[in-house]
């Protein structure tokens, strides 16, 4: 698992399943909410909603001052 130093991050994204794997891949999103800004979209394959290890994909949306620290949804 690729771990970084997260007091330099800009923003800390989270969820609180710690076997999701939140980050496995992440891209650009483009501007899904039609504000101006770029917004990321991140994969957690082993996110377990209603189902066991069934993954997710999260949003995050950018701001003038860029993404915020967000914690995803359960």
């Amino acid at each position: 698992m690729l771990t970084r130093d997260s007091s330099t991050a800009h923003a800390r994204l989270t969820t609180s399943e710690v076997e999701a794997g939140l980050g496995a891949s992440v891209a650009s999103a483009g501007d899904v909410n039609g504000d101006g800004f770029g917004d990321v979209i991140v994969g957690a394959p082993n996110f377990d909603a209603t189902l066991f290890n069934e993954g997710a994909a999260f949003v995050f949306l950018g701001s003038a001052a860029g993404i915020p620290h967000a914690t995803t949804a359960t």
